[in-house]
């Protein structure tokens, strides 16, 4: 069975081989590392151990591998006793891992294979019972039907993930091992995807789910079917599991643990690329006492990515994104010169912020257009953040993720991808060149995650740039450099004097001749300055103001050097300081306080947060009140000049004696205002059915979703 393309990456997957060729386009192979080619370490040492299905998936197609990882050599061998169902005879058998393992060492196939083998073997069990129980011929058909009826009714293996674009990656890859596996299914359930088209395909096969926590979480409390069908799940699976709990989703997966079956009865592989003692909190939790340790970074290995030069630039908060101009330039020099390594220029930039990862995709864009880098309008940029829609998200991970393949069909010089943290972890994109973080990150874990997306697996060439504002260098000392980050100064005087010296030899070595970036930029700033969306401008003004304002603590910054920073970086992109929105002194207060208690205690990371910074419940209790939530007006005066208004939507007058009503209040007929005490769920006095609704037994059922995934 084959699969519509559109909704191969969001929705659902029917493994067949004739749909190999689709997946396999989808999922490019991944970067991995693997282990010199020793003959013990070759994947036909697994004949026997699985079955033969699996291993042409993986040696043949879609798969063409010839030898494991070191993770995968320490894992698959384990077969197939991994993969035997529990034993009441021997119930103290280690079935259970805990696995130390770093992101683009191949880990994903290292646990989908035990996951897929235990699912078959159960599959076949349950079928040829079946059939012996009904008295029927044991035909194959009647076995195939007995283990369709069974797989459309239970759940085999649970992967959760802690983001989306991670959780696609691992479905695509569960769908090329199944690709020749009778029938099996692959399921994603996502938050940003249909909730009702994934409903629907819930009454399908249950093979293997990857789930977001969110998401999973919401369908089991909203729809008994899912519920139902997860209490005989045989095998779970935490994948990035530090991941998980730094994004504050432990609550989520200790309730989530209530729907499944206890250990040992389920089985339980934890990865993660460091285990602290939070990671082993929850694996004494989630796995049976007598789980098995697997450490698959080498003790020598750095945490922090030595192999990787690391750089940080110190210029006026004006200048920061002339100088990540200039280091975009400077890898695309150096990949024309053929100094790199590399033939293409493939950078990571990341923001802050989702509003400043889209002011600076539409800043480079125009520059791009200048034609003022080394390769010219040759460049394809590509913006990734959690406000995009999932299937977009999902186009623009494959499009960068082919950049620089040959496979890939892009014809671009150069490729650019501006992103918040959702690509931070998990996300593997071969070739990236250089990572370029705009300021500062959330805190020093970050910091490691990002750069950890250049310099992997096989591609040894990569480099890291950090480029920050005089306000944010005590970072570099107090933090970065105490969890033995070796980071060295890059001044910009020094990639200047490069930059002229790689565009010299480009040059000579018969490349076009081109205005320098360094003479051409000044002017570019300004002519882009005047294409600048004030909206857009003002949102992420205040985006970076919360962002800042919320990580003092962690960032070891001064509240008001922080403000002016920003100030200064949106006047040094061609904003007027008058135009820029106005933080009241009530404002500044109270964001004052919430700085000084994370100075005092730094950031509470039990609690979930989203990667721009700000925590769920403090928008909740701050609500249509948060003045962050309320972008200024842009009027203009009789002389043509812009001015903000300091008021939002609730207060903009109507006309210059009446002060609009805010939505939040009513009125009872009288002048005085009274604060309403219901919302939308209460119509005309009477209650008020959500929207979302789902048929049970031919009866309307009204569910309440009001969860947001990440």
């Amino acid at each position: 069975l084959s699969v519509p393309k559109k909704t191969l990456p969001i929705l659902h997957f029917r493994n067949a081989a004739t749909s190999a060729n689709l997946v396999e386009k989808l999922l490019p192979e991944l970067d991995e590392e693997v282990v010199p080619k020793d003959p013990t370490t070759s994947f036909q040492t697994l004949q026997g151990l699985i079955s033969k299905e699996t291993l042409r998936a993986i040696t043949v197609s879609p798969f063409q591998h010839t030898h494991m990882s070191s993770v995968q050599h320490e894992i698959l061998p384990m077969l197939p006793d991994l993969a035997k169902p529990f034993d009441p005879e021997n119930p103290d058998a280690t079935r259970d891992l805990l696995v130390k393992a770093k992101t683009g060492t191949g880990k994903t196939l290292a646990f989908l294979v035990p996951a897929i083998e235990a699912r078959v073997r159960e599959l076949a069990e349950h079928a040829k019972q079946a059939v012996q129980d009904s008295g029927l011929e044991a035909s194959q058909l009647n076995l195939a039907l007995a283990a369709n009826r069974y797989a459309r009714e239970n759940v085999g293996t649970l992967i959760i993930s802690p983001t989306r674009e991670l959780a696609t990656q691992i479905a695509l890859e569960a769908s090329n091992l199944t690709a020749h596996q009778q029938g099996l299914r692959v399921q994603v359930l996502l938050g940003g995807a249909s909730k009702g088209k994934q409903i629907a395909d819930w009454k399908m096969r249950k093979d293997i789910v990857v789930a977001t926590p969110g998401r999973m979480l919401d369908l089991l409390e909203s729809v008994p079917s899912f519920a139902e069908a997860l209490k005989s799940t045989k095998v779970l699976i935490l994948d990035e599991a530090d991941t998980l709990l730094d994004m504050g989703f432990r609550p989520d997966i200790e309730r989530l643990n209530r729907y499944l079956p206890k250990t040992p009865q389920r089985q339980t592989f934890l990865f993660s690329a460091t285990v602290s003692p939070k990671v082993k909190e929850i694996a004494n939790l989630f796995t049976a006492p007598n789980h098995r340790f697997v450490d698959c970074v080498p003790v020598n290995d750095s945490p922090v990515h030595d192999h990787i030069p690391q750089y940080h630039t110190v210029v006026d908060p004006s200048e920061i994104l002339q100088q990540t101009v200039k280091l975009i330039a400077h890898d695309q020099l150096i990949a024309k010169s053929g100094e790199g390594g590399h033939e293409k220029s493939k950078i990571v930039l990341f923001c802050s912020t989702t509003k400043m990862t889209t002011v600076v995709t539409e800043f480079l864009r125009d520059i791009t257009a200048g034609g003022i880098l080394p390769c010219g309008r040759r460049v394809a940029i590509y913006e990734m953040h959690s406000g995009l829609a999932m299937p977009r998200r999902v186009a623009v991970s494959k499009a960068f993720r082919e950049e620089g393949l040959e496979r890939g069909r892009r014809s671009a010089d150069a490729s650019i991808l501006v992103t918040s943290d959702v690509s931070a972890r998990g996300v593997d994109y071969p070739g990236v060149t250089r990572v370029i973080q705009l300021g500062l990150p959330t805190n020093g874990d970050v910091y490691v995650h990002r750069v950890g997306r250049t310099g992997r697996g096989s591609n040894k060439h990569g480099r890291a740039d950090l480029v920050v504002s005089p306000f944010e260098e005590p970072f570099i000392r107090t933090r970065l450099q105490r969890m033995g980050v070796k980071i060295n100064p890059c001044p910009a005087r020094t990639l200047d004097a490069e930059i002229k010296e790689l565009e010299e030899k480009v040059a000579a070595n018969g490349g076009a001749k081109r205005i320098s970036v360094l003479e051409d930029l000044s002017d570019m700033v300004t002519l882009t300055a005047d294409k600048l969306d004030y909206d857009l401008v003002s949102s992420a003004f205040l985006a970076q103001v919360g962002f800042y304002f919320g990580h003092s603590g962690d960032h070891n910054t001064r509240i008001e050097d922080a403000l002016r920073g920003v100030e200064d970086f949106f006047i040094g992109i061609g904003v007027k300081r008058e135009e820029l929105p106005r933080l009241s002194a009530t404002l500044r207060a109270r964001l004052a306080s919430l700085g000084s208690r994370s100075t005092q205690g730094g950031r509470d990371r039990n609690r979930r947060t989203d990667f721009r910074g700000r925590r769920d419940d403090q928008r909740r209790e701050w609500g249509v009140e948060n003045p962050w939530n309320k972008r200024p007006s842009w009027n203009r005066e009789e002389g043509g000049e812009r001015r903000a208004t300091p008021w939002g939507r609730d207060s903009q007058p109507h006309d210059d004696n009446m002060e609009r009503r805010s939505r939040s209040w009513g009125r009872d007929g009288g002048d005085e205002r009274r604060e309403r005490t219901w919302g939308r769920d209460r119509f005309n006095g009477e209650e008020r059915r959500p929207r979302s609704y789902e048929r049970e037994g031919g009866q309307r059922q009204w569910k309440r979703s009001a969860r947001e995934e990440f």
